[in-house]
């Protein structure tokens, strides 16, 4: 089958992509695991004990997800994991004290709690299978040592010394690019490729019988939860890379298209949720804010991209100098920033048109501004303001200054155009990568 060929290409970057590698550093505790004897296979058997045996693919794919995701939980805390600012996380679940697990320790600590709540005879079973796919068992002697070596010997096959050389597939190697590509180190995309191969194995149904369907589930939940935790915690970088990786699972893995987009889905939504940095609420609408650097001028221009030509409101809070927070994924119109006059409340905005931005302060806001937009941009020496910036509005004050009672004077009132000062003397012209009119 598809998946029981692709153990070959997939391990072959499994292990010695490099002949050296580092060790890695001894793993954090993690406090929020459950007890260390959850038996994982009498658990999964025991709660779907309701449902018959089988050795049906694409039903151990459909119990294993629906697994991973009561699990997934269990094993980290994505709360704010990826917001960069913890001391700005207003989140009523957020933990400032949470350090996260490794992707290693997680794999771990599953694989030893699979194993010592297994049976005798499934443990029987399962070293049988080890002993008997070469490949499965280097991915489980990686996780068992924590990816100290990555040139380590399967543990039952300790005379098979797999090399580089076994990739022999174009598309294997077109996802060791596309993780390449990230900036993953090689122990990450080890793991990443292990999980694959745990699937393929997994997944088979010519082991499917030998193993039995509730170690089938349990390695497929395994290779879940370690996907995800590596999607996740490394969000920032694999963002830019996800669809190529999901188009490339949904051709190896393709008699399983439904249970592939259904992960997908999940794992994304796990990544954008651990950049959520705060939440409010406004009228009859809930906001989730994620903060973006002021130095991050892609981001910026990704803001710009998405309000390019159309009369979208972004909302916006806590705009400094150095980073600020946009609700990006629920544009709103600005008849509803005028009914609940965001821009009195405190939060700000990105908008395309220059007209609809002061439109913004003047039945939004105070409704006194001034005639021209204002930009400010670092001046080497002088100020601390950002390097990449949007011209806007400020609220003003009948008089004709900037109001600078407290909520007002957070208030900015973004569009269009995305600006740098190339020289860092606060001049500004319009960045070379900014969309246009």
């Amino acid at each position: 089958m598809k998946f029981r060929r692709l153990l070959f290409p997939i391990i072959g970057f499994l292990v010695l992509i490099t002949s050296s590698a580092k060790p890695i550093a001894n793993a954090n505790n993690i406090n929020h695991l459950k007890n260390e004897g959850n038996n994982i296979v009498l658990r999964m058997a025991n709660s779907l004990d309701n449902l018959d045996d089988t050795e049906d693919p694409n039903e151990i794919f459909s119990r294993a997800l629906n697994e991973y995701i009561e699990e997934f939980d269990s094993y980290l805390d994505i709360t704010g994991l990826n917001v960069f600012d913890k001391e700005a996380i207003t989140l009523p679940d957020f933990d400032i004290n949470y350090v996260a697990p490794e992707y290693y320790t997680i794999m771990n600590d599953y694989e030893t709690s699979f194993q010592s709540g297994m049976s005798s005879a499934d443990l029987i079973k399962y070293n049988n299978f080890r002993q008997n796919n070469a490949y499965f068992d280097k991915h489980i002697t990686l996780i068992e040592t924590k990816y100290l070596n990555l040139n380590i010997r399967p543990k039952f096959n300790p005379n098979l010394d797999i090399k580089f050389p076994l990739i022999e597939h174009s598309r294997s190697l077109g996802l060791m690019a596309i993780l390449t590509s990230a900036g993953l180190s090689e122990a990450i995309i080890s793991a990443f490729a292990g999980c694959a191969t745990a699937l393929s194995s997994a997944l088979s149904s010519a082991w499917i019988p030998i193993i039995g369907w509730a170690i089938a589930v349990g390695v497929v939940v395994g290779a879940l939860i370690a996907l995800t935790v590596i999607i996740v915690e490394n969000w920032n970088a694999i963002c830019k890379v996800i669809d190529d990786i999901k188009a490339w699972f949904l051709e190896e893995f393709s008699m399983f298209t439904e249970w592939i987009n259904s992960f997908f889905s999940d794992a994304v939504s796990k990544g954008e949720e651990s950049l959520i940095s705060s939440r409010a609420t406004i009228g009859d609408k809930t906001f989730e804010f994620q903060q973006v650097q002021a130095n991050d001028y892609a981001k910026s221009i990704a803001i710009a991209q998405t309000g390019r030509r159309n009369y979208d409101v972004f909302l916006m809070q806590y705009v400094k100098s150095s980073s600020f927070e946009i609700a990006l994924g629920m544009p709103v119109s600005k008849e509803f920033c005028i009914s609940n006059k965001t821009h009195l409340l405190g939060f700000s905005s990105y908008t395309w048109y220059q007209n609809s931005a002061r439109e913004l302060i003047l039945k939004a806001g105070t409704g006194y501004t001034s005639p021209s937009p204002e930009l400010h941009l670092y001046n080497e020496g002088t100020n601390t303001a950002p390097k990449f910036a949007f011209k806007h509005f400020h609220n003003y004050t009948a008089s004709g200054v900037r109001d600078e009672s407290l909520l007002a004077k957070r208030t900015h009132s973004f569009f269009g155009l995305l600006y740098w000062t190339p020289n860092n003397d606060g001049i500004g012209e319009i960045h070379p990568e900014s969309p246009k009119y």
